[in-house]
């Protein structure tokens, strides 16, 4: 049919196609196929330079060979590749916009003072709604814990909590997505966007409000928060400055943004409670952690979750 012609100016708006040497109309659209014979050739439009027919047969042609109905080593070696491919564009995807998180936060204003205003601020509404719990969380893990199975020391509290936070994020939430993406795939793309858009939301909040964390605020009296992460640790603050971090990256908490995601990822499209509470352990983990070691506000917390929410509004909205 490379060599037909489509008559493009029939008398009844019906377009045709013949083929060369054939007076027979092929394939029309609700009219007989007898009684007609071809046009003169100066009314015809040659097929091979018909863009949408020509895109329609070869997609047609690679998907008899990709999806025949018997497969052969050629269908299952397109087939592999196009699902390699794909693969590789979402992680490449997610991977850039993680970097493009750390260009931005990085550039984000590094003001001490407002950010120390704003920090006391979130702090002070805290304490109004009676919720300032970063201290007691701090001196909490900062004694030993009698458990069933034994005493937890102090040390290994405090080393386990900087351990989470620094080196947690973001294998988990790579894995988890590979996960979903593996195994949940129709919910794979409203996961992939969520994690897009709360990456970029939230360093619009980095830019716009950049919040001093507790580490800074209540180092002072009467509080004497400690700073577990970056200071008081075995970690070299050289490795810290060359990795790069902002200090004034407190609302919304990234860690906690983060940590909620995989929940979903695992939990999503599930119906049974175990599910879900199993799921949510590892969030809750992760809010003992950036608390306790004086990097977020409970209120930073609560930021990461209304930005995971106006996230999806967003999705839902395309």
């Amino acid at each position: 049919m490379l060599f037909g012609y489509i008559d493009a100016h029939a008398g009844d708006g019906v377009p045709r196609v013949y083929r060369r040497g054939h007076g027979d109309i092929l394939a029309n659209t609700g009219v007989p196929q007898t009684g007609y014979r071809a046009p003169p050739r100066r009314w015809l439009i040659p097929l091979y330079m018909n863009v949408p027919f020509a895109v329609r047969e070869r997609a047609q042609t690679w998907r008899a060979l990709a999806m025949p109905a018997s497969p052969t080593c050629f269908s299952v070696l397109v087939a592999a590749l196009i699902a390699i491919g794909l693969a590789l564009f979402n992680a490449a995807l997610i991977v850039q916009t993680i970097n493009l998180y750390h260009a931005f936060a990085l550039d984000a204003p590094l003001d001490k003072l407002p950010a120390l205003h704003r920090g006391e601020g979130i702090f002070a509404l805290e304490q109004h709604l009676h919720l300032a719990v970063e201290p007691s969380v701090q001196r909490l893990l900062s004694r030993a814990i009698r458990t069933p199975f034994g005493v937890i020391p102090a040390a290994a509290l405090r080393h386990g909590v900087v351990w989470i936070y620094l080196n947690a994020l973001p294998v988990w939430l790579f894995a988890a997505l590979t996960w979903n993406y593996l195994y949940k795939q129709r919910h794979f793309p409203m996961v992939r966007g969520l994690t897009i858009v709360s990456i970029l939301l939230a360093v619009a909040c980095y830019r716009v409000f950049p919040t001093a964390p507790p580490r800074f605020v209540l180092h002072g009296a009467p509080y004497y928060l400690a700073d577990w992460t970056y200071g008081g640790t075995s970690i070299d603050a050289h490795v810290v400055h060359l990795v790069g971090f902002n200090p004034n990256a407190a609302f919304p908490s990234v860690h906690m943004l983060w940590a909620t995601i995989p929940a979903l990822c695992l939990a999503i499209g599930s119906r049974k409670v175990w599910v879900w509470m199993a799921a949510l352990c590892y969030p809750l983990v992760m809010l003992i952690v950036v608390i306790a070691s004086g990097n977020h506000y409970l209120l930073d917390c609560a930021g990461s979750l209304a930005v995971l929410t106006l996230s999806f509004l967003l999705i839902l909205q395309r």
